[in-house]
């Protein structure tokens, strides 16, 4: 049996007609914007679709966060829930994934993490949670830990 070979003028053709295609298709994409000529200003293309919103940032922690933390602080120490204080908490953003809290021996994704700072105090005792926006929060060994982020007034909100 001898091997199939494509006759030279069918081998043409398919090379011009995927050069014709091509060119239709750059010519297509090209819309009412002509190339500028060379040493001139690139000027923008207005955009056809509306810009795209940011949603403003969560500056309150959800009182069922501040409960569910409560709660748990509650449960560890065996104390009534009314015991747990509240004593501060704000919306920050954390320099990375570890939430102000990465050990030496933790790796992080090095990236702006909005979330949660939140201070409780039990039977005398101040306890500092680090939390994302997420919901995941985690307790903060005293002397350990990052400050957040300083991004003006705003946390950045992802």
């Amino acid at each position: 049996m001898q091997p199939h070979t494509v006759p030279p003028f069918i081998r043409s053709s398919c090379a011009l007609a995927s050069l014709i295609v091509s060119a239709l298709a750059m010519v297509a994409c090209a819309g009412d914007h002509p190339a500028p000529e060379p040493g001139e200003p690139v000027q923008a293309i207005p955009a056809k679709s509306p810009p795209m919103t940011v949603p403003e940032p969560a500056a309150t922690i959800p009182a069922d966060v501040i409960d569910r933390l409560r709660r748990e602080v509650a449960g560890e120490f065996g104390l009534p829930l009314e015991s747990v204080r509240l004593v501060s908490s704000e919306a920050v953003t954390w320099a990375d994934s570890s939430l102000g809290c990465g050990g030496s021996d933790e790796s992080a994704l090095q990236v702006l993490t909005p979330g949660y700072r939140v201070a409780l105090e039990a039977q005398g005792r101040r306890l500092s949670y680090h939390g994302d926006r997420r919901g995941n929060f985690r307790l903060c060994p005293a002397g350990r830990g990052d400050p957040p982020v300083d991004t003006g007034d705003t946390p950045v909100d992802r």
